[in-house]
């Protein structure tokens, strides 16, 4: 089962804006938003491996270790159906079974040069993508609330790298433009920094509860999503900080977040109220 990276990195952030509030410092910069390499499914996330084990009888015999079984004669009596399955192993086409086991460990998952194809693929030149973000917390020592657009805009792409600008606007409660800034991630360090199939989050940690498709209307129009409910935990300038959150991804293979929700509470229950933020997609346009 996948985790999506952009459910932690936001519960972070829903964490982050959770503590900095709850601390009494306002204002806001940009953090590292850099892409992380992730597997950009889109799917269900569940993945079943290949069916398929055989059960040896009477007629036939399974060499230990051996997944090759010798016929034996057609007319031969069946053996016993409870039979336990030699020390060998079958491999049903996508999964390796383990006789006896019950568990199936799928064998598709993408290798890093993949991981990175999509990526490329998903963030071609001229591609804009602008979200709004709020933020509220109430039942602590003071209400805060904010609101914030961020617009980043693909410059370049090419296998070697992705070029990407982004602009942050503060508009609630003190309008301010913050200088556009660019990143750029080089298929060097994703490689570097790739780790297939490892769904251990930053941080914390992440538990899908329920997931599905499902349509999703948002200002920027109406998508084929895959929803995502889970619980996080984080840790944000030394508060332990527990967010149930929900997130709506794009099916269409552009792992572009068209929603998000988080509503966090500090673990302790040190009285600091809660902190609700909510992430919509406004603006999309391919090139």
């Amino acid at each position: 089962m996948k985790l999506t990276t952009h459910a932690r990195r936001f519960a972070l952030s829903a964490a982050c804006t959770f503590a900095l509030a709850a601390c009494g410092s306002g204002g806001g910069g940009s953090g590292d938003d850099s892409p992380k390499p992730t597997d950009n499914g889109k799917g269900n996330g569940d993945a079943t491996g290949g069916s398929g084990g055989s059960t040896p009888g009477g007629g036939g015999t399974i060499a230990p270790g051996d997944s090759n079984t010798t016929p034996g004669d057609p007319n031969t009596t069946p053996g016993d159906p409870n039979t336990t399955p030699g020390g060998g192993t079958t491999t049903p086409g996508g999964g390796t079974t383990t006789p006896g086991g019950g568990t199936t460990t799928p064998t598709n998952t993408p290798t890093c040069e993949d991981m990175w194809a999509t990526y490329v693929h998903n963030h071609p030149a001229g591609l804009l993508v602008a979200s709004l973000m709020t933020s509220s917390t109430t039942g602590g020592t003071f209400d805060f609330a904010s609101k914030t657009k961020t617009t980043e805009t693909v410059l370049k792409s090419s296998d070697a790298a992705v070029e990407t600008r982004t602009q942050i606007s503060m508009i609630e409660p003190f309008p301010n433009d913050q200088p556009a800034t660019s990143s750029t991630q080089t298929k060097d360090d994703f490689l570097k920094n790739c780790k297939p199939g490892d769904t251990t989050p930053v941080n914390g940690h992440f538990e899908i509860i329920v997931q599905r498709d499902e349509s999703l209307t948002v200002t920027a129009g109406t998508f084929d999503t895959h929803y995502i409910k889970g619980k996080s935990t984080f840790t944000a300038n030394g508060r332990d900080v527990v967010s149930d959150t929900e997130i709506w991804t794009l099916r269409d293979h552009s792992d572009i977040v068209g929603k998000m929700t988080s509503v966090s509470v500090d673990a302790a229950g040190a009285g600091t109220g809660t902190t609700t933020t909510t992430s919509e997609l406004v603006q999309l346009k391919y090139p």
